[in-house]
């Protein structure tokens, strides 16, 4: 059911008080226009600073005090109104100390029910008082839909077309484009962006659409948003994982859903830290050609409780309106030490609205929850039997560092033909590709100093220098390995030949 169709279900069986909780004023109060018109009603909209205004008319400017405000709409409802008040600014007004909105609310809501009168709350964030959860009906408002957003899209069009020459409506397939480039802003946002790119380019650009998106939802701080990354071939070794990508990456599509495949909805990456766990959530997003929304968890899950809840709220709103997509969790042993007990990182509730959406996120919204961990010996048992697939990504196999070598080589704009790959990879046995990044780094620093070029001489050099990490926390990576074999699958390929196990000997 789409929401226009929900909250005017909500106004007909007279429900007296409901919560949306949106930015979009603008796009409510032109939906509830629409319902006021189809239902024969009136739309009088409150906020602070004007009072009642009905259409551009202030008609109670004294109903900026709120006693008098809600005396009016009971008045209203005795008299047989029909009226839907919209109230821009309650919530504000509730979460001051000492405020008795509440109980205006509560008091009122028993002597409207049975009127066609309905007071309408909007808030940026779901907040009222307890004493309100058996009288207010919160409602969550989506993000504007395809169709929403071509009304912006052809209105700020035609108002240009009159203005400038040569500016032209997309056609369909850029318009399709465009328009699930633009899943996940407020109407206001992709106005704003729409207006930019005419100015700019005289048309409507899907690279500024998309450029414009990461921006707008890197503000909002729930999320660092990302279109376009790095792909699987950025990836070294790992095959197993690789697979699993490849296969299950077919179960987004439209085919898959229609033959009753459900797509996955969570993966679990722990192991080793820097051996590609980050690399490999990004690959899977840029193969899968989806949104990747990395979350930083401290920032959703390590606020105050209720906020926390409602950041949560927003972020799963979000990643349904961008699905397909992927939603990235870093280093999650970090947020929830020791369990989930307690407030100190995830509470139990906050956690259990994580797995609850997994669970719950509709196939037709299709979105993938990608977690990681350096040390999963801290995080509780059962959170991995939440997920379609848990693997372990182990430290790189000789053949693995062959490859990640070429890889980090080919980053640094030189040919890895040129280089010796297998010795490279012999002398780094315990390395993780991160560490292989800076040694990689460094002798670029070194040859360029000497005014030369990058040789494997040069790189075997930094490696005879360094410690890895794997020599220093011997005994912790052994714990993960016990770890990984009996409880998720190998992220890499086992060894032709020789021992399934890799260990280390110093």
């Amino acid at each position: 059911m789409e929401f226009k169709q929900n909250l005017e279900l909500h106004i007909r069986a007279r429900y007296p008080v409901l919560y949306l909780t949106t930015y979009e004023e603008g796009r409510i109060e032109r939906i509830l226009g629409e319902i006021a018109k189809e239902q024969k009603k009136r739309l009088v909209v409150w906020a602070s600073t004007t009072g009642f205004v009905e259409g551009d008319k202030v008609i109670q400017e004294t109903a900026a005090d709120l006693p008098e405000a809600f005396k009016t709409i009971v008045a209203d409802a005795q008299n047989s109104g029909k009226t839907l008040y919209l109230f821009k600014d309650l919530h504000r007004n509730m979460s001051q100390p000492g405020s008795v909105v509440y109980r205006l609310v509560r008091d009122t809501a028993p002597k409207i029910k049975k009127s066609k009168v309905t007071v309408i709350l909007i808030s940026p964030m779901l907040e009222f008082p307890k004493e309100l959860q058996k009288v207010v009906t919160p409602l969550d408002v989506p993000y504007p839909t395809a169709s929403e957003l071509r009304a912006v899209l052809e209105t700020q069009v035609r108002s240009s077309q009159n203005a400038v020459e040569g500016i032209v409506m997309p056609e369909n397939g850029e318009m399709e484009t465009i328009l699930r480039s633009a899943a996940g802003l407020t109407e206001e946002e992709f106005e704003n962006i729409v207006s930019k790119s005419l100015l700019q380019y005289r048309k409507i650009d899907p690279k500024v659409v998309v450029s414009e998106k990461e921006s707008t939802i890197r503000n909002s701080g729930l999320v660092e948003f990302h279109e376009t990354i790095e792909g699987l071939e950025n990836v070294g070794g790992l095959e197993e994982l690789k697979e699993w990508i490849i296969r299950r990456s077919k179960s987004f599509t439209q085919k898959a859903l229609q033959f009753g495949i459900r797509p996955p909805r969570g993966v679990f990456l722990a192991g080793v830290t820097g051996c590609g766990k980050t690399l490999s959530g990004k690959a899977m997003a840029s193969h899968m050609k989806v949104p990747f929304l990395m979350v930083d968890p401290a920032k959703i899950l390590g606020s105050y409780v209720g906020q926390s809840e409602e950041k949560l709220r927003q972020l799963f709103k979000l990643a349904r309106a961008v699905a397909p997509c992927i939603v990235f969790w870093d280093e999650m042993e970090k947020t929830m030490p020791q369990g989930v007990q307690g407030d100190s990182g995830v509470s139990s509730k906050q956690f259990g609205m994580l797995l609850t959406e997994m669970q719950e996120c509709p196939p037709s919204t299709p979105v993938l929850h990608v977690m990681t961990a350096n040390d999963p010996l801290k995080l509780p048992p059962e959170l991995f039997t939440r997920f379609d697939a848990v693997f372990f990504v182990d430290l790189p196999t000789v053949e693995e560092r062959v490859q990640v070598w070429s890889v980090q080589i080919r980053n640094v704009k030189r040919d890895p033909a040129k280089f010796d790959l297998r010795a490279l990879a012999e002398a780094s046995e315990g390395w993780t590709g991160r560490e292989m990044e800076m040694v990689t780094n460094e002798a670029m620093s070194r040859a360029f100093e000497a005014s030369g070029d990058l040789e494997t001489e040069t790189i075997l050099s930094v490696l005879k220098g360094r410690q890895p990490i794997s020599v220093q926390r011997k005994a912790d990576i052994d714990k993960m390995r016990d770890w990984g074999k009996n409880t998720a699958m190998p992220a890499s390929r086992k060894a032709a030949k020789g021992s399934d196990e890799r260990k280390l000997e110093f």
